[in-house]
């Protein structure tokens, strides 16, 4: 079986992905995209591991939906909360503020 390329949801498992394809020997021969811009995969990026990630500003976001809710019925506002939750829960604030919550400390939150 031939692998062509691994379309992350983040860059976590991106991660993933090129420490597999590094067991295997391909690094570099797959492309790899990931989203959070995060700074390891930056720095695949620049090693030429990974072809690209996608930066999600959270503010930006959060006020487009604000815009656009208030011109939406409240089902078809539930419809966009609902799709707007699976883009937000992968940032890495989400991941730092459950980490945080789990720990008992304030979150360092880096706007990703």
């Amino acid at each position: 079986m031939q692998l062509d390329a691994v379309l992350a949801a983040n860059d976590g498992t991106a991660g993933g992905a090129i420490q597999a394809l590094t067991e295997e020997g391909i690094t570099g021969k797959v492309i790899v995209t990931g989203q959070d811009a995060e700074k390891a995969s930056v720095q695949y990026i620049i090693d030429g591991k990974q072809s690209m990630t996608v930066f999600k500003d959270v503010r930006t976001l959060v006020k487009d939906a604000i815009a656009a809710g208030l011109d939406m019925s409240r089902e078809d506002g539930f419809r966009y909360e609902a799709s707007l939750f699976g883009v937000l829960f992968a940032t890495e604030d989400q991941k730092e503020g459950m980490r945080a919550f789990i720990d008992k400390r304030k979150p360092l939150f880096k706007n990703r």
